[in-house]
Parts: C-alpha cells; sequence; structure tokens
C-alpha cells in the first residue's frame, strides 16, 4: 500500500514538473511568436520602402539606399528563419509534451471534455458554455476541440470569449452554446468567420478558423454543440482598456494618441468596405491592440452587405449613425447600412476618446440628461433636438482645432456631409497626426489629460 501511495506522489510530482516544463515551452513559444510579428511588421516597412524608391528619378542616393535596404531585408529574412526553426522545435516539444500530460492525467491540462456540474441544475440547465467559466474560475480549465481555456476574456450578447491555446498559438476563443441560442446566430456566427477569413489586413483581426463540437454535458444534460471561432489574440485588449493603462483611470488618451489609433481603425474600415460589408457596430470595444503598437477592428458580428433597403439594422446605441436612429423611428421597415453608417461611427468612436463621453451623451449632457439610460427613443430625441454635436475642443480646450474639424465632419449629421469614404476620412486623419508630430518626433505617448 505505501509502496502504491509513493509511486502516486512521484507520479504527481513528475507530472507537476511537466506541467512546468510546458508553461516554460509555451512562454518561449509566445516569445518567439511576437519576435516573429516584429520582423515581419520591419520586413514589409522595407518592401514598402522599396516600391517607394522604384517611383523616384534613379540617382546615387537612391542606388544607395536600395542596396542599404536590400542588406537589411537580407539580414531580416535570415532572422525570420531562424525564429521559424525555432518555433518547429518548441512546437515539436510542446506536442509530446501534451501527450504525456495527457496520459498521465495532469489535472492543470484540464478535462479533454467539459466537465458537468457537481450537482444536477448548478450549471443553470447544463449551459455548457457557463460551465466552461465555471471550470476557467476553478483553475483546471478545459478543452473547447484543440483548445486548451486558459481564462476568461468578456461576453457578448451571444457568445463567450476565451483567451486558449493549442500547440502552435494563442487565440482569442469565440463559443456559442447551441442549447442556448437560436438557428440564426449559429450560422451568424459562421458567417462572421468567413467574412474575416475573406479580408486580409493588418488593421483588421485575423481569423485562424471555425469549427463545431458536439459535447455530451451527462447527467441529463444532453448532448451540446459548440460552435467557435478562433480569433487573433491582441493582448492589449481594446482601445477602453489601452486608455486605462496608458493614461490611467479616469484619464484620457492624448489627442495624437487617439487619432493614431483611429487612423489604423479607419484604414481597417476601408479593407471591410472593399469586401463589401458595413461593420455597422464600430466602438471603442471592438477596436484592439496588442499594447499599443498596432490596432485592429473586431467583432463584424452584425456586419451587413452594403445596401439602402435592409429590413432591419444593429449597432451600439452610443455610435450608431443618426439615419439609422431615424428610420428606426419612422418604423419604415427599411435601414440604410451605407458606408457612411461606418464613417459616423469612427467619428463617434474619436469623440469619445477626445472628451471621454460619446456623441449621444454630449448631446443629451448639453440637455441636462447625463448621458445615460439610452434608448432609441431618447437617442432620436437628442439628434432630432440638436443641429450639430459639441464640438470635441468646446469639451477639452487642449483638442487643436484641426482635429475637431475632422471629427465634426466624420460625425455630421446628414450622411452626404461627412467623408465620401473611410479612405478620405484616413487621409484627413494621416494629416492631423502630421500636424500634430512632426518628421523625426513620432507618435505621442504622453499621459492623458484628466477628466
Amino acid at each position: 500500500m505505501r509502496d502504491r501511495v509513493a509511486d502516486g506522489c512521484e507520479d504527481r510530482t513528475a507530472v507537476g514538473r511537466s506541467g512546468e516544463i510546458a508553461r516554460g515551452l509555451a512562454d518561449e513559444r509566445d516569445a518567439i511568436l511576437a519576435t516573429l510579428a516584429a520582423e515581419r511588421s520591419s520586413l514589409q516597412r522595407i518592401q514598402a520602402a522599396h516600391e517607394d524608391l522604384g517611383r523616384r528619378a534613379p540617382s546615387a542616393s537612391v542606388s544607395r539606399r536600395r542596396t542599404s535596404l536590400r542588406s537589411q531585408e537580407t539580414e531580416i529574412r535570415g532572422r525570420i528563419a531562424q525564429e521559424e526553426d525555432d518555433l518547429r522545435g518548441i512546437i515539436h516539444r510542446l506536442q509530446r509534451m501534451d501527450g504525456l500530460l495527457a496520459a498521465r492525467g495532469d489535472g492543470s491540462a484540464g478535462p479533454v471534455g467539459l466537465q458537468r456540474p457537481a450537482a444536477k441544475g448548478e450549471a443553470d440547465g447544463c449551459d455548457i458554455v457557463r460551465e466552461l467559466l465555471r471550470n476557467v474560475s476553478g483553475g483546471y480549465g478545459g478543452r473547447v476541440g484543440p483548445y486548451r481555456i486558459e481564462r476568461f476574456l468578456g461576453k457578448g450578447s451571444q457568445a463567450t470569449v476565451f483567451l486558449a491555446a493549442d500547440a502552435i498559438r494563442r487565440v482569442a476563443l469565440k463559443v456559442i452554446d447551441s442549447n442556448s441560442v437560436d438557428i440564426s446566430t449559429w450560422g451568424a456566427l459562421r458567417k462572421e468567420a468567413r467574412r474575416l477569413a475573406s479580408i486580409r489586413h493588418g488593421n483588421v483581426v485575423l481569423v485562424h478558423g471555425f469549427d463545431e463540437v458536439s459535447i455530451d454535458a451527462g447527467h441529463d444534460g444532453g448532448i451540446h454543440r459548440l460552435a467557435y471561432t478562433s480569433l487573433e489574440y491582441m493582448q492589449g485588449g481594446t482601445l477602453i482598456d489601452l486608455e486605462q493603462s496608458e493614461a490611467g483611470v479616469g484619464r484620457l488618451l492624448s489627442p495624437s494618441r487617439a487619432v493614431e489609433a483611429c487612423l489604423a481603425a479607419a484604414r481597417g474600415v476601408m479593407a471591410i468596405h472593399a469586401a463589401g460589408f458595413v461593420h455597422c457596430d464600430i466602438k471603442p470595444h471592438n477596436i484592439l491592440t496588442d499594447g499599443g503598437q498596432s490596432f485592429r477592428i473586431s467583432d463584424l458580428g452584425v456586419a451587413a452587405d452594403i445596401g439602402w433597403d435592409h429590413t432591419k439594422a444593429a449597432g451600439t446605441l452610443a455610435f450608431v449613425s443618426p439615419e439609422i436612429i431615424a428610420a428606426h423611428h419612422e418604423r419604415s421597415g427599411r435601414y440604410p447600412v451605407t458606408t457612411a453608417c461606418d464613417i459616423y461611427s469612427l467619428g463617434a468612436t474619436l469623440y469619445r476618446l477626445l472628451t471621454g463621453c460619446s456623441p449621444v451623451e454630449a448631446l443629451r449632457c448639453d440637455r441636462g440628461g447625463g448621458g445615460s439610460d439610452l434608448t432609441p427613443q431618447s437617442v432620436w430625441e437628442a439628434f432630432n433636438a440638436n443641429g450639430s454635436l459639441p464640438e470635441p475642443h468646446a469639451i477639452r480646450p487642449e483638442i487643436p482645432s484641426s482635429v475637431s474639424e475632422v471629427v465634426m465632419a466624420a460625425t455630421a449629421f446628414d450622411p452626404g456631409s461627412r467623408y465620401a469614404s473611410a479612405a478620405d476620412l484616413a487621409e484627413a486623419l494621416q494629416g492631423v497626426i502630421e500636424e500634430l508630430n512632426p518628421v523625426g518626433c513620432g507618435p505621442s505617448r504622453r499621459r492623458g489629460w484628466f477628466w
């Protein structure tokens, strides 16, 4: 008996050491992936510089610059090749470690499936996604397909998002349960994955894949079908998270930093529009960052084909365009879902980052409404009672007038008075960036303004 106990202790100790090694390998993998991303970004900049030189008249300086770029490119490609070799080795070791941990029954790796509740009814009708949450909070994770759940990231109206990992990378895993949503929501997640997969742009979040898996909930919970989309994980979170981490709670980003983020978002929206979609829900929470160096548009869950006669529309009331609110109020059954809607929402997002309140909240504050308890009716009343928004620099005097002008043009109540395209908005924002940050100064990273 003592021998069996000792064997069990030794086995648990070995498993613990194996788990520590696996976690160390995973950290090393993530570091290499981050390095590769930075190297590839540098390579893209060099290739862009090559293209720019190709448009210039031949000269000795151009020739010297071209030679220098070729040397840099060769050096970077060599580093990338080495990093990729190292990554393949780590992935191979992780895959072997996963097999070892599974064979030994490592508790930290979590069950292959998802555990049922300890008592009937504990999981609120055996809702698998909530059970995932319970697993994560319990510290032992769970699995969805090939992905091991690490922690909870957030929950929307239909889907739950987790930080998860397979042997290759960490991802943001967006999960819905067939028993919790209707069939249209199930199809919407698949449609969102297809849309994201069709757009390859540096300012739109990357989709790695979409799949479904059946889970036996047991204990009369029946079979549940999970649909999940694995998305690029942006460790910096949303623009609101960036605001709090860079400026501090109760403070705002500097005007140049806010413009920088929205310029990247506008470029992402350009790609979305070029693919034939309107995002319909641009807002600070749907713009992600890796920590402030790059920005990506996310969440195309309510995106729609560009068109004038949609029978429904979606969005977040604080950032939705006036024409959508007017159509809802008129109950016409026809919504003008055009690119102008996203132009307004981009402007509204910049307005929020600059002033601390959305355009609608600013209107309601002017009228004593306090900017809370938004409903379609209250938003319509706010738009209807005002011809335009309070200018951002009237709320926050340090905002340059040139920034205010761009915001006011993007958020004009009349769609025809806004920028004609996301490209035009991006061009205007680029001009502001160049004005605020002269050549050689770079984007501002100073602390935010108190609000």
